[in-house]
């Protein structure tokens, strides 16, 4: 594919019968062109796997002058790969006005391709800011899990991507609504396997029908428990360490709403865990027979400023926020008490893991007082940022 940059001119103008032409240099990069060296084996109707391992692509690049002809010199250009990231090489050589080698991506996903780019400023050589990309590597979209699973628990594989989820086969479903978004999990997948993720929507997510006979998001019904989404797409980002999808779009099906996944018990190797946990994250998970610290007191600082208090389950720390979906229920009030369970949606904030409860149901013990919430309209879900640890 041949790429396009500065084209070569050669102006006249004529004034009077005079004429003056504009010179350039002939052996400047007007163009690039990037072919595959070998075939790959994805295509629009079948791709090839989403990855987060190193995928090698054999690719050639060839330099060439203002009248498309191959152009000999030594040059050095960058590379890039979007969507998905670049392994290496990061730059390559021209020798002679070509290269080709082995390029090293990973979490490519639908159509991603490969970018040359003259940037380099050289001795003696000026950057053309040519371009060229290559052919479409087709990839399929990555799952829920496929885009949670990491090493680090406090990223993501497509963290700033604008990306595309994979819905169309699987079984994705809303779990949990809240005042600003609204959780997914992916019933095709284990539960508790990386395979939920909250969906950031800014104010309170809606639906409305669709012409297609689907339900797209605008303004209109609310979106309903169970619900299955045909497409979900939109920026991924980490959140105070997490994942979630921004600027979404989203559509569902009218098929009818699947039944919800029961709550995750955590023992307390699990809760221990941060690896373990992330596995977790956006899930529904219950606490069994935790207690409120007797030291925990309305004063405490986590609590004023960001309405979070603390349980201990087996020795281990764990936190909660109930002020928006649970009013009436003051933690303070209970300090010391031994809670038969407390559930909720888990969210982490740099290592500190915290459940969301959506009603009163979620805390054992929890009165419905006056103003307490008792439909499923879910917590707030972004905290206020704080320093990084």
């Amino acid at each position: 594919m041949h790429g396009t940059g500065p084209l070569p001119t050669c102006a006249a103008v004529l004034l009077g019968g005079c004429a003056s032409t504009i010179q350039v240099d002939a052996d400047r990069i007007a163009f690039l062109e990037v072919s595959l060296a070998q075939a790959f084996s994805g295509t629009e109707a079948a791709p090839a796997p989403f990855s987060t391992e190193a995928v090698h692509v054999e690719v050639r690049v060839q330099a060439l002058d203002r009248e498309a002809r191959p152009l000999a010199l030594d040059a050095v250009l960058s590379l890039d790969t979007r969507p998905g990231t670049l392994d290496s090489p990061t730059t390559v050589r021209l020798e002679e006005g070509a290269w080709q080698g082995r390029v090293t991506l990973r979490h490519g996903f639908g159509p991603t391709r490969i970018w040359f780019r003259d940037d380099q400023p050289q001795v003696g050589r000026d950057p053309t800011w040519v371009a060229a990309v290559s052919d479409a590597l087709w990839f399929a979209l990555p799952t829920l899990a496929q885009v949670q699973a990491t090493g680090d628990h406090e990223s993501n594989s497509l963290e700033g991507e604008f990306a595309e989820l994979r819905t169309a086969d699987r079984e994705v479903v809303v779990t949990a609504l809240g005042a600003n978004g609204f959780w997914v999990t992916d019933l095709m997948d284990p539960p508790g396997d990386f395979n939920a993720l909250f969906v950031y929507t800014f104010d309170r997510p809606e639906a409305v029908a669709a012409e297609e006979g689907e339900y797209a998001h605008a303004a209109g019904r609310d979106i309903l428990l169970g619900e299955r989404l045909s497409l979900l797409s939109g920026t991924d980002q980490e959140y105070l360490a997490t994942t979630q999808i921004s600027h979404p779009f989203y559509t569902f099906t009218r098929d009818a709403p699947a039944a919800l996944p029961a709550a995750l018990v955590l023992d307390s190797a699990t809760a221990c865990d941060d690896d373990a946990m992330e596995r977790l994250e956006s899930s529904l998970v219950r606490a069994e027979d935790v207690v409120i610290p007797s030291s925990f007191s309305s004063d405490d600082p986590d609590f004023q400023d960001y309405g979070q208090w603390p349980i201990d389950l087996d020795g281990c720390r764990l936190y909660a926020e109930s002020s928006g979906t649970v009013p009436g229920w003051h933690p303070a009030d209970h300090a010391g008490e031994r809670l038969s369970y407390l559930q909720g949606l888990l969210q982490e904030v740099w290592g500190k893991w915290i459940l969301l409860p959506r009603d009163p149901t979620d805390i054992a013990g929890a009165s419905s007082a006056p103003g307490a919430r008792t439909s499923p309209s879910g917590p707030p879900a972004r905290p206020v940022p704080r320093p990084r640890p």
